[in-house]
């Protein structure tokens, strides 16, 4: 994930500065969507992760925690889906997905601090070739991966897997990025792309050059 005081450090950390750049990622997310939305289909997946043993746990390490069990589910995912798929030769042919860090409280603007387990809201992109397959393992929310689930087993930190249609993308995105207006923003990273190297899927120069502040 990309700390938010990577893009712009000098600014200040307002409200205003936030939306922006809570608008760039949104911006960018959209321009990468329309390169594929011919060759794929999205879907709004929410992940919640079990609750940590510790004692007032950090932010930090609780997004920390949320990343990491998220991307477990993404490689299990890649990995029913493409055979091989570590390979950079099928890189094309896995799931992209924007997503974000969001937490109970945010339906507020004023979150400084997490005091439980966040969850994830991922905007994925399944190429279209590969959709029934996916509508197979994605079935009642992934009840396929609850052999994962079990104690011990690589998806046992995460707790639930949440899966709907999207018919409004940029509502989408609005709804799952809603924790980067707050000033839990300019603290933690509250955000990722996948795969990683996922800018080398799109060949236009424009939008490379457009885009260089997000790689």
């Amino acid at each position: 994930m990309t700390n938010l005081h990577s893009w712009t450090p000098s600014q200040p950390d307002t409200f205003a500065h936030r939306a922006r750049i809570r608008q760039d990622i949104i911006d960018f997310c959209q321009r990468m969507a329309s390169q594929i939305d011919s060759t794929h289909t999205p879907f709004f997946i929410t992940t919640s992760i079990r609750p940590i043993r510790a004692r007032r746990p950090s932010s930090e390490l609780l997004c920390y925690t949320a990343t990491t069990s998220y991307n477990k589910f993404y490689q299990v995912l890649c990995a029913q889906l493409v055979s091989n798929y570590t390979r950079k030769s099928k890189l094309s042919l896995l799931p992209v997905t924007f997503d974000f860090i969001d937490d109970n409280s945010s339906k507020g603007r004023a979150v400084h601090t997490m005091i439980e387990m966040p969850h994830i809201h991922s905007i994925v992109f399944i190429r279209n070739e590969q959709l029934s397959k996916f509508k197979e393992l994605s079935k009642d929310n992934f009840a396929c991966f609850a052999r994962y689930q079990k104690r011990g087993s690589i998806l046992s930190s995460i707790e639930s897997l949440d899966i709907k249609s999207i018919c409004d993308l940029l509502g989408a995105l609005d709804y799952a990025s809603k924790l980067l207006e707050s000033p839990m923003a300019n603290k933690e990273m509250l955000y990722n792309f996948n795969p990683k190297g996922l800018q080398s899927m799109f060949k236009k120069p424009s939008f490379e050059a457009n885009n260089q502040h997000l790689q």
